[in-house]
């Protein structure tokens, strides 16, 4: 039953589409430090800059000295230096690759026969039982749709799913409300 809601749900090419977008701003959120440190790069070029054509007006009024020609030839290499790691510093774009919904689908196809294997889904299964107590599917007219409210180990089932944020959970652990994606509504989790 789970591989044939897989297949019917994430098969569909808006789902697709949802996962292409997803995975782009992970990607372009995971290069952000990149970014940052290119903006810094770039501003150390500058004042670099800066400094030498300061220099370079020095020399055109008609300071020489050595000091001034040293100081001026040794911004002119850092200056020449940063120019060239600019380019290694520069983030890669983020483009999938031209075989991506093969991918994915291939991705889906994996993901249904596990769920498939007895083994797992057999213990997953157990896993479930033993946080859920019982849920009820109630019917909302004004809403049109229908609610779930689930009953059981709230926190210990969002723990197990995002186990960084279990310090948060606890500290409001009495009572939660939380809305589900697009086309369902909002759903009511209590202890």
């Amino acid at each position: 039953m789970a591989s044939v809601v897989l297949r019917t749900g994430l098969m569909q090419d808006d789902a697709y589409a949802r996962f292409a977008v997803q995975f782009e701003a992970r990607m372009k959120a995971g290069q952000k430090g990149a970014a940052e440190l290119l903006k810094a790069h770039d501003l150390k070029i500058r004042e670099l800059e800066q400094r030498h054509s300061g220099f370079l007006d020095a020399v055109a009024q008609g300071d020489h000295s050595p000091p001034i020609i040293k100081e001026l030839n040794a911004v002119d290499a850092e200056l020449e230096a940063l120019r060239a790691e600019r380019d290694t510093l520069i983030p890669a774009p983020v483009d999938l690759p031209p075989d991506s919904p093969e991918l994915y689908r291939e991705y889906v196809d994996n993901l249904a026969a596990t769920l498939q294997d007895e083994a797992v889904s057999a213990a997953a299964s157990d896993e479930l039982h033993g946080l859920i107590d019982t849920v009820f599917v109630i019917w909302d007219a004004e809403a049109n749709g229908h609610r779930l409210d689930v009953r059981g180990k709230l926190l210990e089932m969002l723990a197990k799913a995002k186990p960084a944020e279990e310090a948060g959970l606890i500290a409001n652990g009495h009572s939660l409300k939380l809305v589900a994606g697009v086309g369902f509504e909002p759903t009511t989790f209590r202890l």
